[in-house]
């Protein structure tokens, strides 16, 4: 399993990027692309719609309006990466760890925790982008 190069798409910076990037997941690695199970393709479209959604939610626009989404199959894993453009504080990892339990929303990075096998940020102030990645087992 696993082709191991990256896909790599610019999303509009809005609302449709989630369902767009599901879309393009669920071509790639769904019963028409590399037939993930059911489970694991479930899994890979939380992951990447939440990494999707956050950028959206928290991240602010390239110059071309766009965040961009990379993922590839790797032996039996899935890497997903969103990459947008930052001009806040920043992001801690620990983030995922403080959330209200009597939100509406806030626990997208603790499912992300949990499905993921790891998961990492990095931001570089001399760009100033934020890269979000995650890695799933898939096999």
């Amino acid at each position: 399993m696993g082709d191991q190069s990256w896909h790599s798409v610019d999303l509009p910076h809005g609302r449709d990027a989630g369902p767009q990037a599901r879309g393009l997941l669920r071509a790639a690695l769904g019963p028409d692309g590399a037939a993930l199970p059911d489970h694991a393709l479930a899994d890979v479209l939380i992951v990447a719609g939440e990494l999707v959604e956050n950028a959206v939610d928290h991240g602010e626009p390239s110059a071309l309006g766009a965040i961009q989404f990379s993922w590839r199959l790797h032996g039996a894993r899935v890497e997903v990466c969103v990459v947008d453009s930052t001009s806040g504080p920043g992001f801690s990892h620990e983030a995922r760890d403080i959330f209200d339990l009597d939100s509406a929303r806030g626990r997208g990075l603790m499912m992300v925790d949990v499905i993921s096998e790891r998961w990492a940020v990095e931001q570089d102030p001399t760009s100033g982008t934020t890269a979000v990645s995650a890695v799933l087992s898939v096999g």
